[in-house]
């Protein structure tokens, strides 16, 4: 198999699987590789068609834009809602319409954490099921396929994910020249995927120190630690660790890689019908009210999305589009780190701790002081719960 690299620059690839849906003779299988997902090309089937690369390079250029017309702030009147989703729940209450009107669903799940796999929700269980933050790239498989299919036969198809790969997806059905009349698409305000080597490298450190078999990783539970709180859950059979370390190279953008950093989709101009995202700015929104149960953001972006939100059990307060506070991630990119190339040189040097440390805090004798209590809080944390 040959790597991404031997065709483009991996750092392009946002892993969004369209090479892979458009293959003709399916040579090319999205696989995780220095923990992002690449496209692997195998020889044996490869006809050099071009087809691929064409349709990449086509994405990258011919790109599916609608402008905002009103922003809202809202959250779902349902309990079971709000408990059951990370934010307002407003996705929930989208989709689970959407299925009660016979259309399907295409949402992420992750079972563990570890991995993310985009399903297809044609009934409340499923779609529940796909609810939760995930922050690792998720596998499309035959989403792509599936969608193509549910259209041709004329039915309403909603899917919620990144905006490449909403775009991705805009590309594929143009290619199959299947029409998207039926297709509604929610984006969401995206700072990129976490690198699955690191989440991995993390966990291998915590089991290490806790001397546990780590089974998944919440990334944001309102129950436990309540919603905006900024950690991480470990669990397995015995007990949970709280960590916030991971997080920590997330919002320092150690943990995104140079596509994310690079995005085409930071922009006013979104390939969502809507755009959700969490009201992280929510004391600068006009007539918001903190009740700690999670408050999104919705903005409107085409009359697509107009009929996605009507009718449904939301409470909205509408916004000033032109003077209104604005989520950064809505209209700019992340910024790289300055020393973002030495993070990965030294991410197979340096053990999780080491590198926590010497990225997240930098070096002091109080640092090293603090990496010791550190690994004894893990192993204290860990009693406490269990």
């Amino acid at each position: 198999m040959l790597n991404v690299s031997s065709i483009k620059d991996k750092n392009e690839c946002c892993g969004c699987s369209l090479c892979e849906s458009v293959c003709p003779t399916r040579a090319i299988v999205m696989s995780f590789s220095n923990g992002l997902l690449l496209p692997n090309i195998d020889n044996s089937k490869c006809t050099k068609c071009g087809i691929c690369y064409k349709n990449c390079e086509k994405a990258r250029k011919e790109v599916f834009l609608y402008k905002t017309t009103n922003i809202y702030i809202g959250k779902s009147k349902s309990k079971f809602c709000l408990d059951s989703s990370s934010s307002g729940g407003i996705f929930y209450e989208i989709a689970s319409k959407f299925i009660k009107e016979n259309g399907v669903v295409y949402s992420t799940i992750s079972e563990n954490g570890f991995s993310c796999t985009t399903i297809r929700c044609a009934d409340s269980e499923t779609l529940i099921s796909t609810l939760k933050s995930k922050y690792i790239q998720s596998y499309q498989g035959k989403a792509f396929v599936n969608i193509a299919n549910d259209l041709k036969e004329g039915k309403k198809v909603l899917i919620c994910s990144t905006p490449c790969y909403l775009n991705a997806i805009k590309n594929y059905l143009q290619f199959k020249k299947v029409s998207d009349s039926n297709l509604f698409c929610i984006d969401f305000l995206c700072s990129g995927f976490i690198n699955r080597d690191l989440v991995l490298k993390c966990k291998d450190a915590i089991a290490s120190y806790t001397k546990t078999d780590l089974k998944s990783i919440v990334y944001r539970d309102k129950h436990r630690i309540g919603w905006g709180n900024y950690k991480f859950i470990f669990e397995s059979d015995k007990g949970f660790v709280l960590d916030s370390s991971l997080y920590d190279f997330f919002a320092l953008h150690y943990a995104t890689s140079q596509n994310c950093l690079n995005c085409l989709f930071a922009k006013k101009e979104r390939v969502g019908d809507i755009t959700l995202g969490d009201a992280w700015g929510r004391n600068k929104y006009v007539g918001y009210i903190e009740d700690k149960l999670g408050t999104s953001v919705v903005y409107l972006n085409n009359l697509k999305g107009k009929r996605l939100l009507k009718d449904i059990n939301c409470d909205f307060v509408e916004q000033d589009l032109n003077n209104s506070y604005l989520e950064p991630r809505y209209f700019t990119n992340a910024n790289k780190p300055n020393n973002y190339t030495r993070f990965y040189n030294d991410f197979n040097k340096l053990n999780y701790i080491d590198l926590m440390f010497k990225y997240t805090y930098g070096y002091s004798v109080a640092t090293q002081i603090k990496k010791h209590l550190y690994k004894i809080k893990i192993k204290k944390l860990w009693k406490t719960t269990k």
